[in-house]
């Protein structure tokens, strides 16, 4: 199961979805029985991160959680903005990343953005441990990213347009596991 929903780009528009149309975060079956009718099981709060927009720093957010009723297990759907495993928002990771790929090393990137060189390090080993699997998914969803045989070029293309936080959610739905 995706754990990302897509459209909601903002947190503005995730607050809204939230108390206008609370059904759209609960799944429609459980990721580990399979079986429908999950249950609302309140929310938990989680950081918006370390988000670039000062106006989004309303922290912490509430996360819709729900139950299944029949093997127990929990689940929570996060806005597309939002990386499920990570602390900085995909908008975050996307600047860096481009940085990284304008040549600019780990410790002068460190420095401009105020991010340790260790993760900067740890999401660009992600990038390429996964980026091969990672390109398989968004050029069969993006075909003008086929176009680019170069990983660079394509990854900034893809952090221009769709933008990282849709494309790492696109990937999500055809069931692979992003951070």
């Amino acid at each position: 199961m995706c754990r990302m929903i897509r459209d909601l780009a903002t947190l503005n528009q995730f607050l809204i979805a939230l108390v206008s149309n609370p059904e759209m975060f609960r799944p429609s079956s459980c990721d580990t029985c399979r079986r429908s009718g999950l249950w609302f099981h309140g929310v938990y709060h989680r950081k918006n991160g370390r988000s670039l927009d000062a106006l989004d720093r309303r922290d912490p957010i509430p996360i819709p959680r729900f139950l299944c009723p029949h093997c127990g297990v929990t689940c929570s759907r996060l806005p597309e903005f939002l990386s499920p495993r990570r602390w900085y928002p995909w908008c975050r990771q996307a600047e860096v990343l481009l940085l990284i790929l304008a040549g600019i090393s780990d410790r002068q990137v460190s420095l401009q953005v105020k991010i340790s060189r260790q993760t900067i390090a740890r999401w660009w080993r992600w990038l390429d441990e996964s980026g091969t699997l990672f390109m398989f998914h968004l050029r069969s969803l993006f075909p003008s990213l086929g176009r680019l045989s170069e990983d660079a070029a394509f990854w900034r293309e893809t952090i221009r347009s769709p933008g990282f936080a849709s494309a790492m959610g696109s990937i999500c739905r055809q069931g692979v596991i992003v951070p």
